[in-house]
């Protein structure tokens, strides 16, 4: 069976590594394009293009889905196109190439979840179970007919980094699974049930911004799924100006203590643990920060160098 694989970013890499590992004939890689990346703006290649450089397989990294890309892959005539995490949107013209239909291998149970950022949504909303689905791929964002569907449970202590990691090695394994059963015809298809369908739209930088009124465990939440990216912070006074605070590590400390005019003062800082604030329902430990222009320390380090003591009221 001849393939061609669209994937992008880390998450995708394991099941790319699986396809060339299990002799599947990977005739072409499609991913976005090289692009800046930090502050020195240096153009890098995607993990996926990383990885497959080390083998002779073609490599396609249009900007935009074109004519010219849809002629690129109708003459390589790939009897399936698989996906994992490429970043766009297939038109039909894409859909309509191999000839046993395009599969995506999607971080959620679905029909829970469609939409671009499914494990940082998860997340944030403190679910207690996630998965992968492999679904066949229609014209409308993951809604297409179910092949199969594994789910994991989400420990306490899983962030975006632990929770992404793990869900790539799984959608590896599956992906594999459901090539091996679409190559022997006995694949099932399972519709979804779009009356259960929720969404998980990509996240805005501004969605890091803590506001102290919500619940420690919320806060919690935010600090799990937004690391690294968008970022959780809030603003600080610090010499009569306001700096950006960034929080990496935080711990929910009392899931019900609640005074209103406590909502968002260090009420203590504790050894070897961190400062402890009041939030809108219970108490939250801030344990790792980062001031803008300064690097990451535990929060009681940062407290040592800033005037940042017991009974500092903390701004948005």
């Amino acid at each position: 069976m001849k393939l061609v694989f669209m994937g992008t970013p880390d998450f995708a890499l394991p099941g790319l590594k699986a396809l060339i590992q299990a002799k599947h004939d990977v005739i072409c890689i499609v991913t976005q394009p090289d692009r800046p990346k930090g502050r020195r703006g240096r153009v890098i290649a995607p993990p996926v293009k990383l990885y497959v450089q080390k083998h002779n397989i073609k490599i396609l990294q249009p900007e935009t889905i074109t004519d010219a890309l849809v002629k690129n892959i109708q003459a390589l005539s790939p009897d399936l196109i698989a996906v994992v995490a490429y970043g766009k949107i297939l038109p039909k013209q894409i859909l309509d190439i191999p000839r046993l239909g395009c599969i995506n291998a999607h971080a959620s149970l679905l029909p829970k979840y469609r939409g671009a950022a499914p494990i940082q949504r998860a997340l944030l909303n403190g679910e207690k179970q996630t998965g992968v689905t492999i679904m066949f791929i229609n014209e409308r964002m993951d809604t297409g007919d179910i092949s199969f569907q594994e789910k994991i449970m989400i420990s306490p202590s899983d962030n975006m980094e632990t929770l992404h990691d793990k869900l790539s090695k799984l959608s590896a394994k599956l992906l594999i699974k459901t090539i091996v059963q679409i190559e022997q015809g006995t694949c099932s298809r399972i519709p979804q049930n779009h009356a259960e369908a929720t969404y998980a739209p990509m996240l805005r930088k501004s969605d890091g911004l803590i506001d102290w009124t919500r619940s420690a465990e919320e806060i919690n939440n935010m600090t799990r799924a937004m690391n690294p990216w968008p970022g959780v912070y809030m603003f600080i006074n610090i010499s009569g100006k306001n700096k950006r605070l960034r929080i990496f590590k935080t711990e929910v400390f009392n899931k019900s203590a609640y005074s209103k005019e406590k909502t968002g003062v260090l009420l203590d800082i504790l050894k070897n643990k961190g400062g402890l604030v009041g939030t809108g329902k219970g108490q939250l430990l801030l344990r790792e920060v980062q001031l803008e222009g300064s690097r990451k320390v535990s929060f009681e380090e940062f407290t040592r160098g800033h005037p940042v003591k017991k009974g500092f009221r903390f701004v948005r």
